[in-house]
């Protein structure tokens, strides 16, 4: 019991939390920069599909899409977002876009380095439904789940 006071003293001493607003700031510039390259990347997809020849009329109604596909894109968009997020904040050492731009920084609570598997469960971990909403307690699951923080880089 003991030794967690001191871990929590020393952690207190050398890390200020981010605050809740830092962090919508962080997940407001992530999901702009996530769309912006999804939507390069549907462009670039849209116009291969046009220059290969691939698209087709079935003659269905504008509109009607097959529910299997609408399911695969779904599973899509979720597994692009995970790998976009993993992917940046592990590229960018515990930093994505969001967290450049506040000067914040994901750190794990036992010190370790920060890790490719740290990330990809923080941000798999972000796909639950009604996640979100936990931020509002300025500790989120996708933290609390990982043993991670994200906290205000020192000037």
């Amino acid at each position: 019991m003991q030794t967690e006071t001191n871990l929590l003293q020393e952690f207190e001493q050398h890390y200020e939390e981010a605050s809740v607003g830092q962090r919508l700031i962080n997940h407001i510039i992530d999901i702009i920069a996530l769309y912006a390259i999804a939507y390069a990347i549907g462009i670039g997809i849209g116009i291969a599909i046009v220059l290969s020849g691939a698209a087709y009329s079935t003659g269905d109604e504008p509109g009607n899409t097959d529910p299997s596909f609408q399911l695969l894109l779904l599973l899509g968009g979720y597994v692009f977002y995970v790998l976009f997020m993993a992917v940046s904040e592990k590229l960018g050492k515990g930093k994505s876009l969001g967290k450049l731009v506040t000067r914040t920084i994901v750190i794990r609570d036992d010190g370790a380095p920060f890790t490719w598997k740290d990330a990809f469960l923080r941000s798999l971990s972000r796909t639950v439904p009604f996640e979100p909403f936990s931020a509002f307690s300025g500790y989120p699951w996708h933290d609390k789940w990982t043993n991670t923080r994200v906290v205000k880089l020192k000037r």
